[in-house]
C-alpha cells in the first residue's frame, strides 16, 4: 500500500498544478512569459471552442502549422460572407493527418462549415505519424475518445521529465521577450509593432534569432521537393476531398512560399490540382517574387502577416 503513496501524491501535484492548463482556470491558456501556459494550439484550440463554440457558431476554419498562424482571422474575413465565424485550428509541426483528424471533429461537432482556409509545404505532406510530446499531440477529443488515458499520461510524464523546465516550459527571459496580444475567440497570436519595429532593422533583428532559424544561403537553382503522395496521402487526401464535397465547403489550399525557395514537386502538386481543383490550390513555393524578399519572414521558418495577406487576395480575388 505504502508503495501507491508517492504516486497518488504525484498524480494530485500535477493536477491541482495543472502545467499544460489541460483542466481547470481558462486563465493563462496562453501568458507570456508563463511555465503554466496551454502552448498546444490544438488542446489550447479545443478549450476556446468549449468556451466560446455556443455563442460564436463557428462556419469557417483555418488549418496547419504555425506557419498558418499569422493568416490572420480578420484579414481572412475579408472575402468571405459578412455572417462568417472564423476560428483559427492549427497544431505545431501539423502534418496532413492532424489536419484529417481534426476536419473530422469539425464536422461532427458544428453543424455546419462553410469555408476552410489549409496551409501546407512539402514538409506537411511527408509524414503520416501522429505526433508525439506536449506541443504537437492532437487531442483526445480529435484523435479518438479511447485515446483519453494515453493522452494524459504523456503530459503527466512530460511534467517529471528532467528536461520539462529546461526544453518546454522553462521561464522566460523578459529581455528576450517581444509583446503580442492574443484573440481567445480566433485562438491566435498577434505580434504586435514591437517586433515589426525592430525587423525593420534587419541587421539586430536576425542577429538575435537562435541559429537554427538564422536566414541562410540559398541555392541559386530552384530546388525540387521529392514527390512524396503514396498511398496513405491519398487516401487522406480524398477523404479530405470527399468531405468538403459532401458537405458543400468552400475551401483553399496554400503551399507557403517557405525561405528555403524548395519548390513542391510537379507530381504532387498534379495530383493535388487535379484532385481539389486548379482553382483550389494555389503553389507559392520554389524561386519566386515572394520568396525573394526577405523582408517576408521573420525567421527562416516563418513569414509575416504582409505577406499572407497578399496570397490571400490572390485565391479569393
Amino acid at each position: 500500500m505504502l508503495f501507491f503513496v508517492p504516486c497518488i501524491v504525484m498524480v494530485l501535484v500535477y493536477v491541482v498544478d495543472d502545467p499544460f492548463r489541460l483542466y481547470w482556470s481558462d486563465e493563462n491558456l496562453y501568458e507570456q512569459g508563463s511555465r503554466k501556459c496551454c502552448s498546444n494550439d490544438a488542446v489550447r484550440g479545443i478549450r476556446w471552442m468549449n468556451k466560446y463554440g455556443d455563442t460564436m457558431l463557428y462556419d469557417s476554419f483555418i488549418l496547419g502549422s504555425s506557419r498558418s498562424d499569422f493568416y490572420y482571422v480578420e484579414d481572412w474575413k475579408q472575402y468571405l460572407s459578412p455572417n462568417a465565424s472564423c476560428f483559427h485550428f492549427n497544431q505545431s509541426g501539423d502534418n496532413l493527418l492532424g489536419t484529417l483528424q481534426r476536419v473530422r471533429y469539425l464536422y461532427k461537432r458544428f453543424e455546419k462549415i462553410n469555408n476552410i482556409l489549409i496551409i501546407m509545404d512539402g514538409e506537411y505532406l511527408v509524414d503520416m505519424n501522429p505526433h508525439k510530446g506536449p506541443l504537437f499531440r492532437e487531442p483526445w477529443q480529435v484523435t479518438d475518445e479511447w485515446d483519453f488515458l494515453a493522452f494524459n499520461a504523456e503530459f503527466f510524464c512530460a511534467f517529471y521529465s528532467i528536461d520539462y523546465q529546461k526544453q518546454m516550459w522553462k521561464e522566460s527571459n523578459p529581455e528576450n521577450e517581444l509583446d503580442y496580444f492574443y484573440i481567445p475567440q480566433y485562438n491566435e497570436l498577434h505580434k504586435t509593432g514591437a517586433e515589426e519595429a525592430l525587423i525593420s532593422n534587419a541587421e539586430e533583428y536576425f542577429a538575435r534569432l537562435p541559429r537554427d532559424y538564422q536566414l541562410y544561403d540559398r541555392d541559386e537553382i530552384e530546388q525540387l521537393e521529392r514527390p512524396v503522395i503514396g498511398e496513405p496521402q491519398i487516401a487522406a487526401l480524398n477523404e479530405l476531398h470527399n468531405i468538403f464535397q459532401n458537405e458543400g465547403t468552400d475551401y483553399r489550399i496554400i503551399i507557403s512560399p517557405l525561405y528555403n525557395q524548395k519548390k513542391l514537386n510537379p507530381v504532387d502538386l498534379e495530383f493535388l490540382e487535379n484532385l481539389f481543383g486548379k482553382e483550389k490550390v494555389f503553389d507559392f513555393s520554389g524561386k519566386n517574387a515572394f520568396t525573394n524578399n526577405m523582408d517576408n519572414y521573420y525567421e527562416c521558418s516563418h513569414y509575416r502577416p504582409q505577406l499572407c495577406r497578399q496570397l490571400l487576395k490572390i485565391c479569393y480575388d
